[in-house]
């Protein structure tokens, strides 16, 4: 297997739904890796049926560098950053080039990723939904539309049905998004830091309902050196409505307090009991959903938005909708990198990413884990940037396009029913 193996290293929902999009190529070998026994064991449960998948528990960084066709890091930041610093410093002095391909946020202020040698290995700095995937777009759309006032995007993932107190149960790795952090934003050209959950506006989405969004996404690479033509860049998060007042809420009654309390013989973090108790809920009791939307608008003062919802067709075999939105532009990046030749650290934003996005679209309408549909209207209707125009349906007159679920390699016991979106709530 030695140069041949995809090496996923996390095998939580996210690694698991990484590892099965890669197993679906052709010639394509998988390695999971995760430092727990249970965590492993249930990946192994889900995937087992794959003879190109193995499992293990550890592997040395030397060990991986030498084997690897690609690593993926489906872990936090935090977890991998040590193990990103050391697989690229011993490949640049091996003479390699395997690309690292990080899911988890980056802090672009951290020291270690300006120690990565400029000519090593590609180490993409975020590679997932957001930071990744929605990044690319932005780039696909700036390269393709000339004359941009502002982009503004909305991505998150929810749950079909709301459930009180939050209307959100879904964790990323550990934890779930309430850490109190300053939000970006690029407004008239000129860089902007607000609270997060502060500037919540309403979004309506056909099929979905109305939600609300928050400045929250945006990265500061992408804030200080991303496409500075636009005057106005904006990544907003989009939950159900009541999720940000229901954070704020939890801040000023201290329950999301970094203090600790003892319970019992033992002593707690309050945020850490206080978000136990707020993810005790499986999200498989109703399932999730991804919306994706991109509104621009020219200096001429014309409109164009493109509106994507994403559902897994796997939802009841252990895949999420936010995993599979996450897995797929992954891949996406590990194909873009490798036949580029990048080099070195690459932050989601960059330029050399925009074909992601296209490479990562084509990749889900042509999947049999999830199932699309896309709308686009005014500037974007008649635009093929974001391949909109690929399955037109009989409501092609008001800019609709449907994704069907399609075809992809799963296990035999994953048997798939085609019947389209789910209806909405």
């Amino acid at each position: 297997m030695c140069g041949r193996s995809h090496v996923v290293i996390g095998a939580g929902p996210v690694g698991r739904a990484v590892a099965l999009q890669l197993a679906g190529q052709p010639d394509s070998l998988v390695l999971m890796i995760d430092r727990s026994h249970s965590v492993l064991a249930a990946a192994q449960g889900l995937l087992g049926d794959l003879k190109n998948i193995r499992f293990d528990v550890s592997l040395g960084p030397c060990a991986l560098s030498i084997q690897a066709r690609s690593l993926i890091m489906a872990t936090s930041w935090n977890d991998c950053r040590n193990l990103v610093g050391k697989l690229a410093h011993q490949m640049h002095e091996a003479g390699l080039h395997t690309p690292i391909i990080c899911v988890g946020r980056p802090d672009p202020e951290d020291p270690d990723i300006a120690r990565m040698p400029p000519n090593g290995a590609p180490v993409v700095l975020g590679a997932g939904l957001e930071p990744g995937l929605v990044e690319s777009l932005i780039s696909l759309a700036a390269a393709e539309l000339d004359g941009l006032e502002s982009i503004v995007t909305h991505c998150g993932g929810i749950p079909k049905i709301p459930e009180p107190p939050l209307n959100y149960a879904l964790a990323f790795g550990r934890r779930l998004p309430i850490e109190q952090r300053p939000a970006l934003a690029r407004v008239n050209g000129r860089a902007v830091t607000r609270n997060r959950f502060e500037s919540v506006s309403s979004l309506f989405v056909e099929g979905v309902g109305l939600l609300e969004s928050y400045d929250d996404a945006m990265v500061s690479s992408t804030a200080a050196s991303t496409h500075l033509s636009i005057p106005t860049l904006r990544q907003l998060t989009v939950r159900w409505p009541g999720f940000a007042d229901g954070v704020r809420m939890l801040h000023r009654l201290g329950l999301l307090s970094e203090e600790e309390i003892e319970i019992g013989s033992a002593r707690l973090r309050v945020k850490d009991v206080t978000e136990a108790l707020l993810t005790r809920r499986s999200p498989k009791e109703h399932g999730d959903q991804v919306i994706l939307d991109v509104a621009i608008e020219d200096r001429h003062g014309k409109l164009g938005r493109w509106t994507c919802i994403l559902r897994s067709a796997l939802q009841e075999r252990g895949f999420s909708s936010m995993a599979i939105a996450t897995a797929v532009p992954v891949a996406a990046a590990v194909e873009c990198v490798t036949r580029r030749q990048l080099r070195g650290a690459i932050h989601p934003g960059e330029a050399t990413l925009a074909e992601v996005a296209s490479m990562a679209l084509k990749k889900m309408r042509g999947s049999r884990m999830a199932a699309l549909a896309e709308r686009a209207t005014g500037l974007l209707e008649t635009s093929t940037i974001f391949g909109t125009g690929h399955a037109k349906t009989e409501n092609t007159a008001r800019g609709q396009r449907t994704s069907k679920p399609c075809t992809a390699d799963v296990p035999e016991r994953m048997a798939f029913a085609s019947s389209g979106l789910a209806e909405s709530p």
